[in-house]
């Protein structure tokens, strides 16, 4: 486990198979070679996401199919937890599951 700003991150059990939507983890920033993220699962390789035109972003619009994205193989698709002002999946699509760090643990409160 490492601590990583106001949160601890598991990084012993980021294996393909122990991820379930709905975790929190840190991933590279796939758009900022230098950046991290934290994002919340939200589909894995297989699952849909589906179309909120309210929330969707130009990734999300321009590869939809029936109103429906599935995501491919070796990826996961990441939202943030404020999905009105998140920079997430629905902008820069799918991520490698090998951009993940570990998972969020818990977040530290105080400094």
């Amino acid at each position: 486990n490492a601590e990583y700003g106001k949160a601890v991150v598991s990084t012993q059990s980021t294996g393909v198979t122990s991820l379930v939507p709905g975790d929190v983890v840190l991933v590279h920033d796939p758009e900022e070679a230098d950046g991290f993220n934290v994002k919340r699962i939200t589909a894995l390789a297989g699952q849909f996401v589906e179309h909120d035109p309210q929330l969707s972003g130009p990734y999300l619009e321009e590869h939809l199919y029936e109103g429906k994205y599935s995501v491919p193989t070796g990826c996961c698709w990441l939202e943030g937890d404020n999905r009105a002002n998140s920079t997430d999946s629905r902008k820069f699509g799918p991520v490698p599951l090998g951009l993940i760090r570990g998972r969020i643990l818990c977040k530290l409160l105080g400094s």
